[in-house]
């Protein structure tokens, strides 16, 4: 009895000591998740920022790389992703290729827009082979290797054919100028119809040779100027086939191309003839042993080719001003447009007793020199011989009394910018202005 007793008694001490503790295990998680759920609103994580695929920084990074080699850029990764993204800057309108080596993969195949910009994305790891071909640039090829998600930048520029143009001339100095071109269509010739498109470069002409080196394979305008007045300038057209690859001419003598300048310089004397057969005069002019103005305006100039092109010339003319106002001459015409003129006024003149200088372009006339002549006014009311001495860019002028010989210099015309280098020489009448001339005669250099 007394065991049983004991037995209960310890049994209920084990109890009651099994409680205590699975109170007290209680108590301490539930101070622990106490602590655990206070961290927790404390430290609470910071909201994920959304950003795109391809940032515009990455792609600004991407532009300005040139380097040939991988450079890593800024873009967001992630772990899960195995794949890459790779930028590459080459030049716009390239054909670019993108060909890995894994087995039966395909190659990509992109043409870089404006900003030279291609990117690939989603490219599994691994080593490729990236080329590039643009007409008139040399082909490019790199090999890479892609590492897994990263994000890359990779400049391929380019570097343009160069070709070289060798010209044959009959002129041993001057100079070419040169300028890229769009093809327009043909002329009636078949020769080039071409549009300058940029700036234009000079190179020298020596021993009758010019060599045009560093050109890209394009359409160039060619223009020749001769430094001898005597030769016309020519402007010419060159295709991209005339071109010649620099390495090619560089084992030989370069191909030429012969171009001859045209020589047109007046060397004969132009008579003195009042015949319709050697003038081309404005209408209602008069033509009759003498040339009369008949107050209308205009130019009159010799009709034959032979007498358009003097260079250094002098000018004789006997002039009577009918209505004392103005008689005029031009030299150094290019054309009814473009040309010299000078002109002498009488007593009823609105600016009397002067000599005045004008270069005419494109019709439109800027006064360059102007002399009183009030010293030579009773030679002006009278018959005067006129004479004009033309070298270079300096006219001097005399007048001289026809019956007396009594005269002397009217001064010095002096064109800075040297306009026109050659041309003819004839005469110029105004509104309301009548004169004529009786003689009338162009040499050469001098006539004396």
């Amino acid at each position: 009895m007394k065991g049983k007793s004991f037995a209960l008694t310890a049994l209920i001490f084990c109890g009651i000591v099994f409680w205590a503790m699975t109170v007290q295990v209680a108590a301490q998680l539930d101070v622990e998740n106490r602590q655990s759920l206070t961290e927790k609103s404390t430290n609470k994580p910071r909201p994920k920022t959304t950003t795109s695929k391809k940032p515009k920084t990455a792609r600004k990074q991407s532009k300005a790389e040139t380097s040939d080699s991988l450079k890593k850029i800024s873009r967001p990764k992630n772990p899960a992703v195995r794949t890459s993204y790779l930028a590459v800057t080459t030049e716009p309108r390239a054909k670019v290729l993108l060909v890995s080596d894994r087995p039966n993969s395909s190659p990509i195949e992109r043409i870089a827009p404006s900003n030279g910009i291609i990117e690939f994305d989603k490219l599994p790891p691994g080593d490729y082979t990236l080329s590039a071909s643009l007409d008139g640039f040399n082909p490019r090829e790199a090999d890479l290797s892609i590492p897994p998600s990263d994000s890359l930048a990779f400049g391929f520029k380019l570097e343009a054919e160069k070709y070289q143009l060798s010209l044959q001339t009959n002129i041993s100095e001057g100079e070419v100028r040169y300028a890229p071109a769009d093809f327009v269509g043909y002329n009636a010739d078949r020769s080039l119809k071409l549009r300058e498109k940029g700036g234009y470069c000079i190179v020298p002409i020596k021993n009758n040779v010019a060599v045009i080196t560093g050109m890209k394979k394009d359409y160039y305008t060619i223009d020749i100027r001769p430094k001898e007045v005597k030769y016309e300038p020519v402007l010419a057209g060159i295709a991209p086939d005339d071109l010649e690859e620099e390495e090619e001419a560089s084992t030989g003598s370069p191909e030429s191309y012969q171009i001859n300048l045209p020589v047109k310089e007046s060397t004969e004397q132009f008579p003195n003839s009042w015949t319709n057969n050697e003038w081309n005069l404005p209408s209602g002019w008069g033509l009759r042993n003498k040339l009369s103005t008949s107050g209308l305006p205009g130019i009159g100039l010799p009709r034959s080719e032979m007498y358009r092109y003097y260079t250094d010339f002098e000018m004789i003319a006997s002039v009577t001003l009918s209505d004392k106002r103005t008689a005029g001459f031009v030299f150094r015409a290019v054309d009814a447009q473009n040309y010299y003129l000078l002109q002498i006024s009488g007593a009823n003149a609105a600016e009397p007793y002067r000599v005045t200088g004008y270069v005419v372009k494109n019709g439109k006339a800027e006064q360059i020199f102007s002399n009183p002549i009030d010293n030579v006014a009773s030679i002006v009311n009278k018959q005067f011989r006129l004479t004009i001495r033309g070298k270079d860019n300096v006219f001097r002028l005399y007048i001289e009394d026809s019956a007396t010989g009594d005269g002397g210099e009217l001064g010095n015309m002096v064109d800075r910018f040297s306009n026109f280098k050659k041309g003819a020489v004839g005469i110029a009448g105004s509104a309301n202005s009548n004169f004529e001339v009786v003689f009338f005669t162009v040499c050469y250099r001098s006539c004396r």
